[in-house]
């Protein structure tokens, strides 16, 4: 048997994260319903006590927690607290999970790593109890493997058959659920800078697919990461260029200027706080796409704490920050999986679809 531990880093925390023991411990305790009371709406600890979820203490306990780990931020104006994308995608993975099993057998599922190892070793084929124990300091008894297959074979996951245990479809199917919601936590632990800054309506982002992805963060101590990571991806070994810019940046714009006047094909599109900086900077000829021919320029009405950049479909950095039209503590994730890829070219276009172009009627600069 192979013990099913995986273990992943929280960048935010530097603490080592088991994962089967993070979700065990949202789902056999009264975190998951604070978590459920964040779903639809802003709450502050005393509303939650008010839904009779938790008490005001333990709520606003379980808030802090979970804000240091990236999956809820607090809401200043509202004096309360929300989900970030990252607390989003975990609620709705664990919910996706609980669609397969209910809470108390995913609770039972997790709470040792023992039931997991038994599911894991008969899905690699059948096998008999002897076969099951571990050699080693932490290996189980013979009466503990015997005690999980029992409860396997209560819960249908695995059947007997003179004295040879083999796992049932009900518990192949238990355990793909238990490992795409594992996959997902572990994700939503190792991205977690990126993924508390994100909007939480980006939470249908394909997170697994995210595991080969790189996280670039910005700090006080070191403001321009991530500028300088975005500036090494506007090379001269792509073709085609998109971008999706929502901060000045002037050597960022030194850059796209650059590719611009290689005539590089492609997109480009800024939001209305940086459309803004650019007139006051009395830079509006960024805005002006007439000289390119392969290049269309747009802007948008609505400030954005988000940006994207797609290099000839292939690769796709996505930028997100705490405030619009602001470059401090940013985080950006390079991705050049296909799925990644796939699903930042769809969100670059669902606000190209939505920005003015040079023939249009131009947004009011309105000066902050």
């Amino acid at each position: 048997m192979t013990r099913d531990d995986r273990v992943a880093t929280n960048p935010l925390t530097d603490e080592q994260v088991v994962i089967r023991e993070t979700i065990n411990n949202l789902v056999d305790s009264a975190r998951l319903d604070v978590l459920r009371a964040l779903a639809e709406q802003t709450q502050t600890p005393s509303a939650i006590n008010a839904q009779g979820v938790v008490t005001r203490q333990t709520a606003s306990d379980h808030l802090a927690r979970f804000t240091e780990r990236g999956l809820t931020k607090p809401v200043a104006e509202q004096c309360g607290y929300e989900l970030t994308a990252g607390g989003k995608i975990t609620l709705e993975a664990i919910e996706t999970c609980l669609d397969v099993l209910d809470s108390d057998q995913l609770a039972c599922l997790t709470r040792s790593t023992h039931a997991l190892d038994v599911l894991n070793s008969l899905a690699a084929g059948s096998a008999r109890p002897h076969e099951l124990a571990r050699a080693g300091a932490d290996a189980p008894s013979r009466s503990t493997v015997q005690r999980m297959l029992s409860m396997c074979e209560a819960q249908s996951w695995s059947s007997t058959t003179g004295g040879t245990h083999r796992l049932t479809p009900a518990g192949q199917t238990v355990l793909d659920a238990y490992n795409d919601l594992a996959l997902s936590i572990e994700q939503v632990v190792e991205k977690a800078p990126w993924l508390q800054r994100l909007d939480q309506c980006r939470s249908d982002l394909p997170v697994q697919a995210l595991a080969d992805a790189k996280v670039v963060v910005s700090s006080p101590d070191s403001p321009g990461l991530v500028v300088l990571a975005a500036l090494s991806l506007c090379d001269r070994q792509f073709s085609q260029f998109r971008a999706l810019t929502s901060i000045y940046n002037p050597p960022l714009f030194d850059a796209y200027n650059e590719l611009l006047e290689r005539g590089l094909p492609g997109e480009a599109i800024v939001d209305q706080s940086v459309y803004r900086e650019l007139h006051e900077e009395g830079l509006q000829h960024f805005l002006d796409d007439s000289e390119f021919a392969d290049f269309d320029i747009g802007w948008l009405e609505e400030e954005l704490t988000l940006g994207i950049g797609v290099y000839d479909d292939r690769k796709v950095a996505i930028g997100a920050y705490n405030q619009t039209g602001a470059a401090d503590h940013i985080a950006m994730l390079i991705s050049t999986n296909q799925t990644v890829v796939d699903w930042g070219i769809e969100l670059y276009n669902t606000y190209w679809e939505q920005a003015h172009r040079k023939a249009e009627q131009a947004p009011e600069v309105v000066s902050s």
